[in-house]
C-alpha cells in the first residue's frame, strides 16, 4: 500500500477527479453515469464544508480500483481494492483512533484465507 494514499490533504491535491454528487446511479444495470454514459475514472466525495471523506476509482460504471475513505478527524477509515466492483486485493478498516480493526485479503470478491 502506497502511504501517500493515506494523507488525506495530498489524495485532495494531486489526484484529480469529479465530485460523486455530479455522477447518476442505475439501479436496473448497478452502474454510476455522467451523462447518461457509464463512468470512467475518479470520484471524490465531500462533507458540507468542502472537506475530501472519500475518493474512488470506477472503470465502466463500477469501482475498479482503489477507494479510500477517511474520519472527520483526518484518519484514514478505509482502504479497499476494487474489480469490476467487487474486493480484489486488500480490504483494511481503521477506528477513529487509527487502530487497523480490519484486515482482509480478497480474490474476486472471496476472502481469501491463506492471507
Amino acid at each position: 500500500m502506497d502511504p501517500l494514499w493515506l494523507d488525506r490533504e495530498k489524495v485532495d491535491s494531486l489526484i484529480e477527479g469529479i465530485e460523486f454528487r455530479g455522477l447518476e446511479y442505475h439501479p436496473g444495470s448497478g452502474l454510476y453515469c455522467l451523462n447518461c454514459e457509464p463512468f470512467t475514472g475518479v470520484c471524490k466525495t465531500r462533507s458540507r464544508t468542502g472537506r475530501l471523506e472519500g475518493i474512488a476509482h470506477l472503470k465502466g460504471g463500477v469501482e475498479c480500483g482503489l477507494s479510500v475513505a477517511w474520519h472527520p478527524n483526518g484518519h484514514v477509515w478505509l482502504y479497499s481494492e476494487m474489480d469490476d466492483g467487487v474486493y480484489h486485493g486488500w480490504h483494511l478498516q481503521w477506528d477513529e483512533e487509527g487502530n487497523k480493526v480490519v484486515e482482509e485479503h480478497y480474490v474476486m470478491g472471496v476472502l481469501d484465507h491463506r492471507q
